[in-house]
């Protein structure tokens, strides 16, 4: 069975659109979607009607769709930087109750495929929305953390070989007993890990605000680091695909928009 997973659309419809057409043409049998359709971007109501319109999707709660529902979790300081509130505030004038009721639907955890989980931060605890590394301030490697272990330890309550999740923006296959495969794309439009009998966490990528989803070795950006990513996973590989789509155009919506800070343009011009 081939499913498409994404995640972090984050209201960028253009990246969306390119990506659907994508799956379209390489097919997939499923579409699951790993959270935070809405936040940072120009289009929360046009992604979350897109999504809801797919025929076999299902979706699983991110951390901005619980800013935009829960008062509380938003009100906490350290869970939304100053963009990313300023973006929600102005996303929950633009929802409608038939939006607001299907995001209020969405759960914590999907089943993807036999064996295979997900959600949009750590299954250990995945309302909690935390992150299964960090990256290092000098770019140069990741920090793990203490919920990559706690993934690997709740998946056996779920007879789960694997995990797919979101929240980091950042395309990373993490095996049982090894390291970290981060994906360097080079000029490459896809990137293919061989999972067969393996237990393994992968970050998908993100959609609508890629970060660090095309890099050199050395870790230089190249011209096209701003493309959106995604994964098509069957029972041999999990394949990050990278698209284009008119970033500009997306760009030029955040900056014509007065409540959406002009930064959140430039982070999806530059792929950070």
């Amino acid at each position: 069975m081939r499913v498409a997973v994404l995640a972090d659309i984050h209201a960028n419809l253009g990246a969306l659109e390119a990506v659907l057409a994508d799956i379209a043409a390489v097919g997939v049998e499923e579409t699951v979607v790993l959270g935070d359709i809405v936040g940072y971007g120009p289009d929360p109501a046009g992604c979350i009607e897109r999504i809801m319109a797919l025929p076999q999707v299902r979706a699983v709660l991110g951390n901005h769709e619980a800013g935009i529902l829960d008062d509380a979790y938003f009100a906490v300081a350290d869970n939304f930087n100053r963009q990313a509130r300023a973006a929600l505030e102005w996303t929950r004038s633009q929802l409608s109750p038939a939006h607001l009721a299907y995001l209020r639907g969405l759960r914590h955890r999907v089943h993807i495929a036999p064996g295979v989980i997900g959600v949009h931060g750590t299954l250990d605890a995945p309302a909690s929305f935390d992150y299964h590394f960090h990256e290092r301030a000098d770019g140069n490697g990741l920090i793990l953390t203490e919920s990559l272990a706690g993934t690997f330890s709740a998946m056996t309550p779920f007879n789960a070989k694997a995990c797919l999740c979101g929240h980091s923006h950042l395309p990373v296959v993490f095996f049982a007993d090894g390291n970290p495969v981060r994906l360097n794309f080079g000029n490459l439009p896809s990137f293919s890990v061989s999972h067969y009998g393996e237990r393994f966490v992968a970050c998908v990528g993100a959609v609508g605000q890629p970060r660090g989803a095309a890099t050199r070795a050395d870790g230089r950006p190249i011209p096209d680091a701003y493309k959106a990513c995604y994964v098509v996973m069957d029972e041999e590989m999990i394949t990050f695909r990278r698209v284009d789509y008119d970033v500009e155009t997306t760009a030029a919506k955040i900056f014509a928009n007065p409540a959406l800070p002009d930064d959140l343009g430039w982070r999806i011009l530059r792929g950070e």
